[in-house]
């Protein structure tokens, strides 16, 4: 069995204890377990939860939910880092804003 990048990011959807009709940070657990194919909806997901959670102010949890993607190995994608940029500003997090320049490059 070849192992991709969508096959890891399934088995860590289920690793992480997804269940049907769960959340896991607005995250829902359908959206963890797709079929192949459909990385661009997974990060959709989390990218929704993102811009939301900064055009609420809410922008450490932004940021705490950013790290989580990188823990998971969540693929960014351009729209990732629109709200992740817009979070390092408000807080003030100029390294973090560098290191996140650095991975868009």
């Amino acid at each position: 069995m070849k192992i991709t990048r969508i096959s890891l990011i399934r088995k860590q959807g289920k690793d992480s204890g997804f269940r049907a009709n769960e959340t896991h940070h607005g995250v829902t657990a359908e959206m963890a377990a797709l079929a192949p194919g459909t990385v661009q909806l997974y990060s959709l997901a989390w990218n929704h939860k993102l811009t939301k959670y900064v055009k609420d102010g809410q922008l450490q949890k932004a940021m705490q939910l950013f790290q989580q993607m990188q823990r998971e190995e969540t693929p960014p994608d351009r729209f990732t880092f629109v709200p992740v940029i817009r979070a390092c500003a408000g807080l003030g997090r100029l390294e973090e804003g560098r290191s996140v320049h650095v991975q868009i490059i």
